[in-house]
Parts: structure tokens; sequence; C-alpha cells
């Protein structure tokens, strides 16, 4: 399945790589290189649904494509690196306090690379002859599980009803009455 998404990435010079995670929870991850990761407990919930594996392996793949651990991991090294020149010798509960407020704003990054990542990996599903509304169905069963909600400042990736609406209102003709 991931293969037939890879001419549709913006980085077809890497080998992705596809690998299950015998873990129960509902999880997907991507590392740099092209190492995509899904949980049992996510191929489980998925339940042989191609549009819905399309959309998760499209969006970890664009993780990878878009480079977001890369520029995360920069980020967090010279964040890092400028709060530690700043503030070294400030004391602990100082040095702390900076650290869990550098590590909220890297949040909001956070999501707005997720939100980068839904629309890509649609996209990627779409040229491959995959329906979106896999990426929907999916996300409302995460929902429904629990998945995707709570205090969203706190969160790495956005509240889903935010993410099913924005992936409807960027692709409205697969959402309108007798979409695609």
């Amino acid at each position: 399945m991931g293969k037939k998404l890879i001419p549709f990435t913006t980085r077809r010079d890497i080998s992705y790589s596809f690998k299950v995670l015998e873990v129960d929870e509902p999880n997907a991850m991507a590392v740099m290189g092209g190492f995509v990761y899904i949980n049992r407990g996510l191929l489980k919930m998925i339940n042989g649904n191609p549009d819905e594996l399309a959309f998760v392996l499209g969006h970890e793949m664009a993780h990878v494509s878009e480079k977001h651990m890369v520029k995360n991991l920069e980020k967090n090294l010279s964040g890092g690196l400028i709060l530690q020149l700043v503030f070294g010798k400030s004391p602990e509960l100082t040095q702390q306090l900076i650290a869990v407020a550098w590590n909220l704003t890297q949040l909001g990054y956070s999501r707005e690379e997720e939100f980068q990542a839904d629309n890509r990996g649609v996209d990627y599903m779409i040229k491959a002859g995959f329906n979106p509304r896999g990426a929907v169905s999916l996300m409302e069963k995460m929902k429904k599980a629990g998945g995707g909600e709570g205090i969203e400042f706190l969160m790495s990736h956005p509240i889903m009803d935010k993410r099913i609406e924005r992936i409807k209102n960027d692709y409205p003709d697969y959402f309108k009455a007798g979409g695609a």
C-alpha cells in the first residue's frame, strides 16, 4: 500500500520502509529516513479499509517528505542552546519553567505540521486513486475511541474535530452530498 503512494510524495529519493509494531494503542509514526510504523491497534481499527490505511500511510509519509522531524530537531537543539546560554546560571526552577514554556510553543508548531501532514496525506491518496473520505472516517473512529481530545494548547496534535473540519473544507468535492 505504501509503495502505491511513493510516486506522489515530494521525496521519492529515499527508500521508505513500512513496519507493523505489536502495540495495542491505535497509533502510527514516521522517523527520519522514511521509516513508517503503524501499531497493530490502529490496523485493527482500520479493519481492512484501504482508504483509511492509505490516509495513515500518506500522513506519515508526509511528515518524512516535509522533513518535520528534522525541522523539529533543529528547533529544539537551537532553542535549547539559546535557553542554556541566556538562562544557564538561573535557579533550577526558573530553567524548568522556561523549558516548559519552550515546549508549549513547540506544540503549536507540531499542530500546524499535523494539519500539513493531513493535507499532504490526502493529496497523496487522491493521486494514488484512494477516496479521501477514508481520512475522515478513520478520524471519526479515532475520536469515538477517545483520541484527539483534550486541552488543545497542551496537545501535539490538533483536536480531531478541527482536523476533520479542515479536510472537509479543503476537499469539498469529496464531502458534499453524493461526492466522489
